[in-house]
């Protein structure tokens, strides 16, 4: 498992961990209470409900009994007069009753005086026959208290009823006393106001829902932001429904508004430190190990590019590029070591190999002349012998400075190829160019003046010269690299058995080539 996925692992878990368990501790512990508590107040509500409804019924069960339960209205039914409507039934504490119908019944069951509000002023009336489709008139008759509800006019009302008797309740009842009071708007609005809900009668005519559950009946056991219920009249028939609403914000969620944007905060903080983490800690890193790798398998120790802003990335960044450095420098030596000669801190012939090679293959591919040349100290195993290997090393180190400052051009090369012997290849553009850069070594040696008495040539140390010239490379040239290397020395070899202290050059040429 790599850093990276370490990193992500972790926030994941951070994220599944602490977002599912605020998600749980919100569904099943913080959620449940809320909806419990939630569900009670509506139970609470319509209770209030179905406590306004009773109340409203009672309260006009207690105004029509002290109307049927006294002596005047006793003998009203007996000896009708409009007296007692007059003084009674029109009078303004009547009116301001807000009772909407009046009826007086026989025991018989027929009419005896029946009124309705128009216009705040009672009307007498005819025909009961209306009322017979939700009163049952031979309960009325049979039973002293009744109450229930109506369709009168297109509009719901409450009817209360009891049987007419005398002020101390003696005396045989002898008709039946009917109040009736319409469901009025302000009746609604103090439902709302009561329960702090949204009552709404839905229907007056018909339940579009015969199933419901009548109202004073109606218990909740699943919290909802609709209940419906029925009312029914005195034969227990649905004839309206009621509509009880919340708003959906007063509905608790399993999920609020503050839940979801304090588990998203969550869920992004971990994505956010990973992130900057990934930005400003990880991508360096990885970096830093990919260009590591690299050198790995390059074999190649190079500077960390990478740059961040983190003091302790930095500080290793740095401390590893010295150390880079440092092998490098140290790297440097060795690769100069390991090319240059010890004693004449030129070339060595393990470094002519390489450039010889690559030089050859060069010049058969461009096509570009060559001139390699054969360096051969004279007489110098007497020089050492005469005059020690110690001045002789001295020797060897300053006529290779010498010949190496005669030409500096980045194609030309000069090493030490064993001994006293040296090789030096350029790319002269004719024989005239290679002659003259062949009086130029073997002059400078000679400016030298270095005294040898036992050379057989000069009293000075002098060399040899042979050279090898390629007018133009080409194909031709592949598996011919070493015949030219003895076409220089054996031209070396010429200018030695001329007399030494001269130079000898002749064209490379194969047969067929």
């Amino acid at each position: 498992m790599n850093l990276r996925t370490l990193v992500w692992l972790a926030a994941l878990t951070y994220t599944f961990v602490i977002g599912g368990g605020l998600l749980c501790y919100r569904l099943f512990v913080v959620y449940p209470p809320i909806a419990a508590a939630t569900l009670e107040k509506h139970q609470n509500d319509i209770k209030a409900i179905q406590t306004t409804f009773s109340n409203e019924r009672e309260a006009l069960l207690r105004f029509n009994q002290d109307w049927a339960k006294w002596n005047d209205s006793y003998e009203f039914v007996a000896r009708p007069n409009y007296n007692y409507i007059k003084l009674n039934i029109k009078s303004p504490s009547f009116l301001a009753s807000n009772i909407d119908s009046v009826i007086f019944l026989t025991l018989q069951g027929k009419s005896s005086y029946f009124a309705e509000k128009i216009n705040n002023q009672f009307i007498t009336k005819n025909n009961t026959d209306d009322l017979n489709y939700d009163i049952n008139n031979q309960l009325l008759l049979n039973q002293d208290k009744q109450f229930g509800l109506i369709r009168r006019n297109g509009k719901l009302a409450y009817f209360v009823s009891h049987h007419i008797q005398d002020s101390e309740q003696k005396l045989a009842s002898n008709g039946v006393l009917i109040f009736i009071r319409q469901l009025t708007k302000d009746f609604i609005k103090r439902l709302n106001l009561i329960s702090n809900v949204n009552f709404k009668l839905a229907s007056y005519k018909h339940v579009s829902e015969p199933d419901l559950t009548p109202l004073s009946e109606l218990t909740i056991h699943e919290l909802s932001n609709k209940y419906s219920a029925s009312l029914v009249n005195i034969k227990g028939q649905n004839i309206a429904q009621i509509e009880i609403l919340y708003p959906d914000s007063s509905m608790p969620t399993p999920l609020d508004k503050t839940s979801i944007i304090s588990i998203l905060v969550l869920i992004l903080l971990p994505i956010t430190i990973t992130l900057l983490l990934n930005h400003f800690f990880l991508l360096p890193i990885i970096g830093m190990f990919n260009q590591i790798g690299e050198m790995k398998k390059t074999g190649e120790v190079n500077l960390l590019a990478q740059k961040t802003n983190i003091v302790e990335i930095d500080g290793f960044l740095k401390t590893f590029n010295r150390l880079v450095e440092k092998i490098n420098e140290q790297k440097e030596i060795l690769i100069a070591d390991s090319i240059t000669d010890g004693l004449t801190q030129i070339y060595n012939r393990k470094y002519f190999d390489q450039t010889y090679d690559r030089v050859w293959r060069t010049t058969a591919r461009n096509h570009n002349p060559i001139g390699i040349v054969m360096l051969d100290i004279d007489f110098f195993k007497n020089y050492n012998d005469y005059y020690g290997h110690l001045q002789g090393d001295e020797a060897l180190k300053l006529i290779a400075k010498t010949l190496k400052q005669i030409d500096r051009r980045a194609d030309s090369t000069l090493a030490r190829y064993g001994g006293e012997e040296f090789v030096f290849i350029f790319q002269p553009k004719s024989t005239t160019q290679l002659e003259n850069m062949l009086i130029k070594l073997v002059e400078a040696v000679r400016l030298l003046a270095i005294e040898h008495k036992e050379s057989q040539t000069a009293n000075i140390v002098t060399i040899s010269c042979g050279a090898c010239f390629i007018q133009q490379g080409g194909a031709w040239m592949k598996n011919n690299k070493e015949a030219a290397l003895k076409c220089a020395d054996d031209a070396l070899y010429r200018a030695k058995a001329n007399g030494r202290n001269q130079y000898y050059f002749q064209s490379f040429e194969i047969k067929d080539r």
